[in-house]
């Protein structure tokens, strides 16, 4: 699905019930300002549990608390929780409004609720500035100022403070989370910010690209995000009344909801315990049924209350015919006695008014999942979602610049996020970073994907093409070689021509020529067939040379690999007296390159070049500096082709090719990138994340923050700032500054060990050099880590 597919769903009082009743709850949240303890109270009342302060003797009641926390700990439940809150707070303050969903509100870290800090490290007014904050944005006079104080307390990042504009005014605001942003940027939109005026211009680029109510738009995000991380499955659904025949799918279109009966059961969610058991014992003294059915029942119905999730596909069907294909939207169940179906849970329509496809799997029953691959491949080709199709769609989303550098200090995660990169351009998903290095190590198994670290003997013929020694003959010998580059280019280019001409793609001749000469690795030989009748056999194969015996029995004779590739490939032909062993080994290679598929999938081909500054990078692009440009690529308006040095005359690269560099800032003995190949690239800025890191060790965090603003003081530069890489760790913080801040400060500083420590000083540190045993000594006792 790309991003521009993203639209207003249809009307649905399931969806956004949030809404009106967060503008009264903010409306009430300012008569408690000088009523704090009231306000903590609410939330105890409501169901709110952890309502506890730290001072200096330990835990003791939270007795001040400002309109955003309270927010926070509304959100730190699941969906079902925070629903249940949002209601019992209407009723609790006669609000009059009935909440069904959460859908768009984000969750807020049951760890991080709170916006300040403990009670024994408030001690600037924390709260006090909060309120402040508050009334500013809801009367409309938030400055940056006020913006960029309360971004300084402690507990409070940047994109939680996006989120509390968005609780705050969800019409006005949107939230920059790691949901939201990923989509933004899919679009084209700078997602960097650090100032008011930064998130108004954000605020603004989305609105005119999506056209949606930033609630909508943040939910939407989510649904975006989840369809791209999983399969999700089919529902069959019955449209008619089981004693009457009567359809209901009318109501279903006009409520945009698929429903079920079984309405004299009631509220579901009012049983003691939602399950299949609860639910067979209401079916049998409700409806008087047996046990078999009522226990088919129970799961059908309870499959539909719980299994359902978002992003699902049900399936309308009379009989064994479709009728419509709807997409839940929401987990969340409802129970409306005013429908027919009274069950029901919120959709969208995809697919109305279908007649002509019937589905015969399993019974004609309320609600089961359809799972025989007849039944899922039709589908799949009515929504034009199968397998191929949507790979193909989702590589035709723009993934940003074909050509890529990610520069920063280092331990800023710029490695780490090229395979974050790298993953979402080979196949459109964005999972969790351990989810993407599975799926990053497969592709590079299967060739999609190549990883490649620059350094200073880093060589064109490395990179590209050239000639390299024979190391395995006596005399010394060359042999034609393919660099990494190369090779990742000519498989993109197999996949970009078959899929533009519309043609099947066939195995590459590398992968069927190993298994033609896999018997060779257990002693055995192969024999070829030749016209005539007669066999040679291939004896041995060894550094490109094919050796092979004639039929009469002589064994001293050889062939290319790289000219039976290019025969192979039509690039060349061969009418020698060696054409007639040739031709019968092509023949047989041609008939091994069955076709990977039916329809060719476009691919998206990555090569990842870690510390790109690192070599003559130049030389080693050579001729690519002009081919790597998009409007000289395969199919582009001024494409190009070049000779190479082996005497290879069109030479070109597809536009399915990415590349993305990383480049280390602080490492100035190294060249920068060359101005001819800079304009070439697209410079993406990484550099320390004091809020990732706070999630993970706030004392980390500030230890960082303060090291960095000593280092800039002096450098003037972030080019030398030290990333939150380095702390990411369960080290004690008196290990992670020895060894690895200090050594990397004492090669930033030329080994200047006063200046070192004076940084540290500086930071809160107390580091001494010791000149008696040349070591670094720190006061381990000044640490206090157990605080987040």
């Amino acid at each position: 699905m790309e991003p521009q597919e993203i639209r207003a769903v249809q009307n649905t009082k399931y969806l956004y019930s949030w809404v009106p009743f967060y503008k009264k709850v903010v409306e009430m949240l300012a008569t408690y300002k000088h009523n704090q303890v009231g306000l903590i109270d609410v939330l105890a009342q409501i169901g709110v549990d952890q309502l506890n302060d730290k001072d200096e003797n330990g835990d003791i009641l939270l007795d001040e608390i400002d309109p955003l926390t309270f927010l926070s700990y509304l959100n730190k439940y699941g969906d079902n929780k925070r629903v249940q809150l949002m209601n019992n707070l209407s009723k609790l303050w006669n609000l009059g409004i009935e909440i069904y969903d959460a859908c768009g509100i984000p969750t807020s870290n049951a760890q991080k609720v709170w916006l300040f800090p403990y009670k024994r490290d408030r001690h600037n007014q924390e709260i006090t500035r909060l309120w402040a904050f508050f009334d500013a944005v809801m009367e409309d006079r938030l400055s940056d100022d006020i913006l960029q104080d309360v971004i300084t307390i402690q507990s409070i990042g940047w994109t939680k403070i996006t989120e509390g504009l968005f609780l705050l005014k969800p019409k006005k605001y949107l939230p920059l989370n790691k949901v939201v942003l990923p989509l933004l940027a899919e679009k084209g939109i700078q997602t960097k910010f650090r100032s008011l005026d930064e998130i108004k211009k954000i605020n603004a680029a989305a609105k005119e690209s999506f056209n949606l109510p930033f609630y909508q738009l943040s939910y939407e995000a989510w649904l975006y995000a989840d369809r791209g991380k999983k399969k999700h499955r089919f529902w069959r659904v019955g449209t008619t009344s089981g004693r009457n025949k009567q359809s209901v799918l009318e109501e279903m279109y006009e409520n945009n909801v698929v429903s079920i009966g079984w309405n004299d059961l009631g509220d579901l969610y009012k049983l003691p315990t939602l399950n299949k058991s609860a639910l067979q014992k209401e079916l049998i003294q409700t409806y008087d049924q047996d046990k078999r059915t009522s226990s088919r029942k129970a799961g059908e119905i309870l499959n539909f209350a719980t299994d359902l999730n978002r992003n699902d596909y049900v399936v309308a069907m009379e009989g064994h015919t479709v009728k419509a294909i709807a997409r839940a939207l929401d987990d969340r169940y409802h129970y409306d006695a005013s429908l027919v179906f009274a069950h029901v849970k919120p959709v969208e329509w995809l697919a109305k008014d279908i007649n002509d496809i019937q589905i015969s799997e399993g019974l004609q029953t309320t609600f089961v999942e359809l799972t025989a691959k007849d039944s899922i491949n039709k589908l799949q080709e009515l929504l034009n979602i199968s397998e191929t199709k949507k790979k193909e769609l989702d590589n035709m989303v723009d993934k940003g610049s074909l050509n890529q550098i990610l520069f920063g200090p280092p331990g800023t995660g710029k490695t780490y996020n090229s395979i974050d990169k790298a993953v979402h351009i080979a196949t459109g998903e964005s999972g969790n970073h351990a989810e993407n290095k599975l799926i990053f190590d497969q592709l590079r198994i299967e060739g999609q994907i190549e990883f490649v670290t620059f350094h200073q003997g880093y060589s064109y013929e490395d990179f590209m093409v050239g000639i390299k020694p024979n190391t395995d003959t006596e005399q010394l010998t060359f042999k034609p070689h393919k660099g990494i580059f190369y090779r990742l280019v000519e498989r993109a280019k197999a996949n970009y021509v078959a899929y533009k001409n519309n043609k099947q793609e066939v195995k590459s001749f590398d992968i069927v020529f190993e298994d033609l000469i896999a018997p060779l690795e257990k002693g055995q030989t192969i024999d070829i067939p030749m016209e005539g009748g007669n066999a040679f056999t291939i004896t041995d194969v060894d550094n490109g040379t094919i050796r092979f015996k004639k039929p009469n029995g002589s064994d001293r004779h050889t062939l290319s690999v790289d000219t039976l590739k290019a025969i192979v490939e039509g690039k060349r032909q061969f009418h020698s007296g060696l054409g007639a062993y040739y031709k019968p080994l092509v023949q047989r290679v041609q008939e091994l390159q069955q076709p990977v598929s039916a329809n060719t999938p476009l691919k998206n081909f990555v090569i990842i070049i870690d510390e790109i500054n690192r070599a003559n990078i130049s030389k080693v692009f050579g001729e690519l500096i002009t081919l790597l440009e998009d409007d000289k690529r395969m199919g582009a308006e001024n494409a190009l082709a070049l000779a190479l040095p082996n005497g290879e005359p069109d030479f070109s690269i597809p536009p399915n090719v990415y590349i993305i560099g990383t480049m280390n800032t602080a490492d100035k003995s190294i060249a920068l990138v060359d101005i001819a190949l800079r304009r070439r690239f697209e410079f993406e800025g990484y550099y320390p994340d004091y809020e990732t890191l706070a999630n993970f060790n706030a004392a980390h965090s500030n230890v960082l923050q303060r090291v960095n603003e000593a280092i800039y003081t002096r450098k003037k530069t972030a080019d030398f700032l030290i990333g939150h890489g380095y702390f990411m760790k369960t080290e004690p913080l008196e290990t992670i500054l020895l060894k690895k801040v200090i050594p990397l400060l004492m090669e930033y500083f030329s080994g200047r060990t006063e200046e070192v420590q004076s940084i540290l000083k500086a930071a809160g540190i107390n580091a001494e050099y010791n000149t008696q045993r040349y070591i670094w000594i720190i006061n381990a006792t000044m640490f206090d880590e157990t605080h987040n």
